[in-house]
Order: C-alpha cells, then sequence, then structure tokens
C-alpha cells in the first residue's frame, strides 16, 4: 500500500502512466478501507489534498487534468467521518440507499454492486472473523473482481473456508470469463481424505460449467435436498443426486435420458426442466416415479423434444406448470389484420406431453399454462392472433385434472420471459 508520504511532483503531473498509478494506489486505499489512522497521517492526507487541488487549478495536461479529480475524489473520501462508522451502521446504511434509489443504482441485478464491495471488505475486520456464524455463501463473477483489486479480499476467502463444513446453502455463478477450476480453488479448499466436505450442504447452485470441474467436492453431500444446475445427466458422479427432492435443469441433452435421471433421484418431488433438445437415449425400461408431485416446464416450444417423455410415468403428479412458447412469422398480413405465430411443432410436444400424464394415470389438482405470444398485441392493436391458443387450449382441457381441480391459462405478451437466470 502506498504511504501518506507520497507526493505528487512536478513531473508526474505531467506523465499520464505516473498519475494512473496515483489514481490506483488511492483506489485500492478506498476499497479496502485502509483511511489514516494517526494525527500524523491524517495530516500528511490533508496537506496532500491541498497540493493536489492546485495542482488541479494550475495544470494543462488533458490527461493529467483526468486523473487528478479522480485522485482528489479518492483522497477525500478517505478522510471522511463515515469511515469511521462501525461496519453494523455502514451496512444498514448502503442497504437503505440501495434499496430506495434502485434505478440510480442500476438494474435489479446489479443494485448490490455497492453492497457486495463492501461485504469485502468492512466485513473483514468484524463480521468474518465470526465465520462459525455463516452457514451460506454465494460466489458471483463480481466477487472475483473485488478479490482482485489486492491480497486482503482474497484473504476473507480464506476465512470463510476454514469452516466449510458448516455451510448449508452455497451458490456458485460463473462466468466465461473465469474458468470454474480457478474458481473453485479460490474458494474452496482441497479436501483431501476426508469422507464428506460438505456434510450439512443441503442447497445448491452451480451456473454454466461442467460438473467434472468441481472434482470430488460435491460427491459425498448426504443432507443434499434442493440442486439448480445448467445442465445434469444420470451418470454424472460428481455430484451426490439420490437424496434430492427439489432438482432444477436449464438444459437437458440427448446423452442424459429423463427416465434414468428420476431413477437416480428416488426421493425427488419437484422437477423444474427448461430445454429439452435432440432425441434422448431411450432406456431399457420405462420407470415409475412415485414420489413426485411438481412438474414445472419453464419454456415449452417447437425445439423441446417430445421424446422425452418415452418410459416416463408421474403416477403422483398433482401440479404441472408450463409456459409455452410460439414463434412469429413473417412477414405479417397486417393489412389483412391477422399476425401469425408458428405453431409448427408444438403440437407434437403437447401430444407427447399428454400422452405421458394420461399413461400416468395422475389426478392433477393445478394446471397452470402461460401462453407466451412472443409478439405484444398493443403493437398490432385491433388484429387478430393467430397464434397457438387452440393448441393450448385443446390440451388444457385434454388434461387429466381432478374434478376439484383447476385449469389455469394466461396469455402473456412479449417481455414476458420465463427463461432460467444465472446471471
Amino acid at each position: 500500500m502506498p504511504s501518506y508520504n507520497s507526493t505528487l511532483s512536478a513531473e508526474s503531473k505531467s506523465q499520464s502512466s505516473e498519475d494512473q498509478s496515483f489514481e490506483d494506489d488511492f483506489f485500492v486505499k478506498c476499497r479496502l478501507n485502509h483511511p489514516p489512522i494517526s494525527h500524523v497521517e491524517r495530516a500528511k492526507l490533508e496537506s496532500l489534498i491541498y497540493k493536489t487541488s492546485q495542482a488541479l487549478q494550475s495544470i494543462s495536461d488533458p490527461e493529467s487534468r483526468d486523473h487528478l479529480p479522480k485522485i482528489l475524489g479518492f483522497q477525500r473520501s478517505l478522510l471522511s467521518p463515515i469511515q469511521c462508522l462501525p461496519p453494523d451502521v455502514m451496512g444498514e446504511i448502503f442497504s437503505f440507499i440501495i434499496a430506495g434509489n434502485p434505478i440510480q443504482y442500476g438494474s435489479k441485478k446489479t443494485s448490490t454492486t455497492i453492497l457486495d464491495a463492501w461485504k469485502l471488505t468492512w466485513n473483514a475486520s468484524l463480521r468474518v472473523p465470526a465465520s462459525c456464524h455463516w452457514i451460506s455463501l454465494e460466489a458471483r463473477y463480481k466477487l472475483l473482481s473485488e478479490c482482485s483489486l489486492g491480497p486482503d479480499s482474497v484473504a476473507v476467502l480464506n476465512i470463510l473456508v476454514d469452516e466449510v463444513a458448516r455451510w448449508k446453502h452455497l451458490k456458485f455463478v460463473n462466468f466465461a470469463e473465469v474458468p470454474m477450476d480457478d474458481l473453485v480453488a479460490m474458494i474452496l479448499p482441497k479436501q483431501t481424505g476426508a469422507s464428506s466436505p460438505l456434510p450439512l450442504l443441503q442447497s445448491l447452485t452451480l451456473g454454466p460449467c461442467q460438473t467434472h470441474a468441481f472434482g470430488a467436492i460435491f460427491m459425498h453431500c448426504p443432507s443434499l435436498r434442493k440442486l439448480r444446475i445448467f445442465r445434469l445427466k444420470h451418470t454424472d458422479v460428481a455430484i451426490e443426486i439420490q437424496n434430492l427432492v427439489d432438482l432444477e435443469i436449464v438444459q437437458i441433452h440427448a446423452d442424459a435420458p429423463l427416465a434414468n435421471l428420476l431413477r437416480a433421484c428416488p426421493l425427488l418431488q419437484t422437477l423444474t426442466v427448461g430445454y429439452v433438445s435432440e432425441r434422448g437415449v431411450i432406456p431399457q425400461e420405462s420407470f415409475s416415479h412415485t414420489h413426485l408431485t411438481t412438474l414445472n416446464l419453464s419454456y415449452l416450444n417447437s425445439a423441446f423434444s417430445p421424446t422425452v417423455w418415452e418410459f416416463v410415468r408421474l403416477p403422483k403428479l398433482i401440479h404441472l406448470d408450463i409456459r409455452a412458447h410460439g414463434n412469429l412469422i413473417w412477414p405479417c398480413s397486417e393489412q389483412q389484420g391477422v399476425i401469425n405465430i408458428s405453431s409448427t411443432g408444438l403440437e407434437t410436444v403437447f401430444d407427447a406431453l399428454l400422452d405421458m400424464l394420461l399413461s400416468s394415470d395422475c389426478s392433477l389438482q393445478t394446471a397452470a399454462i402461460y401462453n407466451v405470444l412472443g409478439v405484444s398485441r398493443q403493437s398490432f392493436k385491433g388484429c387478430f392472433l393467430h397464434s397457438t391458443d387452440t393448441i393450448v387450449d385443446d390440451f388444457l382441457a385434454k388434461l387429466p385434472v381432478s374434478s376439484t381441480g383447476q385449469r389455469i391459462l394466461i396469455n402473456a405478451e412479449a417481455g414476458v420471459n420465463a427463461e432460467f437466470d444465472f446471471l
């Protein structure tokens, strides 16, 4: 870390590289929360702020004038009384500001960036040392970005993993920029000889990645009940799945027949599936799952492989939730007052699903279908939308719903997105 004896020399004022280095030094100080402690350090920083202000008024070099305001802002931030507030008070302040100004601080996905940065700095001095109370960890790409700012932040994670055996909830969300093996090496310790490194783990979320990248970390998780994963097949031995009660998969490929996957999860009660592509490998025999009660199909369209239901029976199924997506056909015959939305292939998909449900001899209590048209009705006001409505209505009417059950149909418009979100 730079000392507070640093000065702005006359030569450095006109050298962009030195200005950038000076700016980076104070940026790191602010992020890692290293304000001046002693009266001498504060006096030196106050003097440095004065010199920076004077340099900003007199210098004409455009690159230096771009760096100096940022340097001055970081210097003043280090002297702010807010730096001395306790971490729990600061956490409440940031939470209140972000919650009250969501637009100012970005979208719903990015509004917690400030708070995430805060957790990696202030919490290091108070909350993280009490890691015996931590039972969950969420690792996203922005967390790794913060860690890359300095070794002190990585040390925060080292403290956390000391209590890895206590974790009950774990969430890894990976971006393409960060190799998954690097992420695991940074977050989780190497477990050698441990029969169950995560004995209390109850829920696990793994973003787009290959499960083999985790090695044997999740191979023995006897308490694991909920898994949310991008891709999974019954032959994956890197994750213990036989005790799952809630499984959410974004994509099932041809080499992952659903019947075999259900056979590997005999206690499963809720299954959520996104995409099913290509024809799956046909199992040698059908499988009737006697525990599954809820089936959610988050993106059912014409590309959804109808063969996925072959050799699958769900006799205990009582809740069915489907998001059906039609595709807009261009050009639209708007002048005739008709806009066509393709249902090619979708009827076959619905027929295959209906055959499975009827063969299962189940009795549904709720059957909800969100008919996502993929086009805004307001954009074509006064036009008749010829879409998947007829197919959906016919499918809904034929479903084996009990006499006391409900059939629910919601026609959603463009912008309704039922896809999985791992960002």
